[in-house]
């Protein structure tokens, strides 16, 4: 079991420094939703942990990450893999992206991330809500990067949203509107 997001998006900084910027995780770690803890390890792999709120359950998902290939500053490719101890949930991540000048000051940006559930016994009886949460954190995601070169890397315009306002976001993203108000 799996699923597919695909994101394209503008950013106002040129593509050096988009690059730069997403290469420096210790600084672009702040863009990712849920990232805890992370260590660069000396074969520069990425370890850490990311909590991930699916509903009412909370998940710690344990793993590393490394970057498979780059192109400076065009394109790259990553993988992850964790494992959340309390859920028993194994998966994988596989990410493609690519930076696209459009103009002196501004970037393109598209990426393509394929999930894969390997053993998620939480993904057998909660999908649909996975899927919403995964897109509510991937548009969080380009919400925080967007607003981090907006700001010229103001770190309060790049704070998070409250974990119950993302929750608001994938409860309408399942019911199509907000709770308490009528379709018509």
């Amino acid at each position: 079991m799996g699923m597919k997001f695909e994101r394209e998006f503008e950013v106002e900084a040129d593509r050096g420094t988009v690059w730069e910027f997403l290469m420096d995780f210790e600084n672009s770690s702040r863009c990712f939703p849920g990232v805890d803890t992370f260590v660069v390890q000396p074969d520069g792999t990425f370890a850490g942990t990311v909590g991930i709120d699916i509903g009412p359950l909370k998940a710690e998902f344990e793993g590393e990450a490394r970057f498979v290939e780059q192109e400076p500053p065009e394109r790259l490719r990553a993988e992850a893999r964790a494992y959340d101890p309390i859920s028993r949930s194994d998966v994988s991540v596989d990410v493609q992206g690519w930076l696209e000048e459009h103009g002196a000051d501004r970037t393109g940006i598209r990426y393509l991330m394929d999930i894969g559930l390997i053993d998620a016994p939480m993904a057998q009886m909660a999908y649909p809500l996975i899927k919403s949460t995964t897109e509510a954190l991937n548009d969080e995601f380009v919400r925080r990067l967007q607003a981090h070169f907006a700001t010229h890397g103001d770190p309060q315009a790049v704070a998070s949203r409250s974990r119950w306002r993302i929750l608001l976001e994938i409860l309408v993203r399942i019911f199509g509107r907000p709770l308490g108000r009528s379709a018509g």
